[in-house]
């Protein structure tokens, strides 16, 4: 009687350890592919549970010394996040936008020395290379964004059409840059100018500017791209025409930092 209860409670027994292992091998076959790791919970788990440890754990094509490391971890993510807002930044971009970024960054790598902190540089508006005085939505656009280009590499960019003092419209807003020669300081300090000109040929446009040293002119610096007309360019290209007749007093005066 004895041998026959020992051996109903050894039947049930391993009966238990069967199971228990077979839902130990259905829950191996249900986890995810990217676990390395996993757990024996006494109850069903949903498919996207991911247990919660301080531990830092390899993933798939990890070295174990990253894994190991919260620090470098933790720089890591960091890294991407970056590299990710980078890359946004970059698909935000127009294709002008990436154009004039690719020539600003040729200009720079060009020069025959250093020029972040060692020129304060103007930016002028680029022009029709057949008529100089010709201009542009784009060759003023062109301009806008060399500024910005410049600023970000650590450059001295000099704002001319900034107004010695801020001008109030009420009604509009506040107004600190202006065009209107009365309105402006008539004297800057600079070391060289950016100037370029762009043309036409075809369903093609080619845009040329170059770093110029304001006391004796000479280039310090050239760079051009070429790109395929779009509806974009041809809309900026639109409004080209010349300004009015030049006046006394309608030019700035610059001067070297060093008289």
């Amino acid at each position: 009687m004895i041998r026959k209860i020992l051996y109903f409670f050894m039947m049930i027994m391993l009966a238990a350890v069967v199971l228990d292992k077979s839902s130990v091998e259905s829950q191996e076959e249900d986890r995810p592919s990217y676990r390395d790791y996993f757990y024996n919970f006494s109850h069903p788990l949903s498919g996207d549970y991911v247990y919660r440890t301080g531990r830092v754990f390899t993933m798939p094509g990890e070295s174990k010394s990253l894994a190991l490391n919260p620090v470098s971890a933790i720089a890591r993510a960091r890294k991407l996040q970056a590299d990710a807002g980078s890359n946004k930044a970059e698909k935000d971009k127009s294709g002008i936008e990436h154009k004039i970024s690719a020539l600003a960054g040729q200009l720079i790598s060009h020069a025959k020395e250093n020029i972040a902190g060692e020129y304060v540089i103007a930016v002028t508006t680029l022009v029709n290379l057949n008529s100089l005085y010709r201009t542009s939505s784009l060759g003023r656009f062109i301009g806008e964004q060399f500024i910005s280009e410049f600023q970000q590499a650590g450059i001295d960019v000099i704002e001319i059409r900034k107004s010695p003092n801020i001008m109030v419209s009420r009604g509009h807003g506040e107004y600190a840059l202006s065009r209107e020669m009365e309105e402006l300081d008539f004297v800057h300090n600079i070391q060289a100018m950016l100037v370029g000109t762009y043309t036409v040929s075809g369903s093609r446009l080619f845009v040329n500017v170059r770093l110029l040293a304001v006391q004796d002119g000479m280039v310090i610096s050239t760079a051009n791209i070429a790109c395929d007309l779009d509806q974009e360019l041809i809309g900026m290209l639109a409004d080209e025409g010349l300004p009015a007749p030049a006046v006394d007093g309608s030019t700035i005066q610059v001067r070297t930092l060093v008289d």
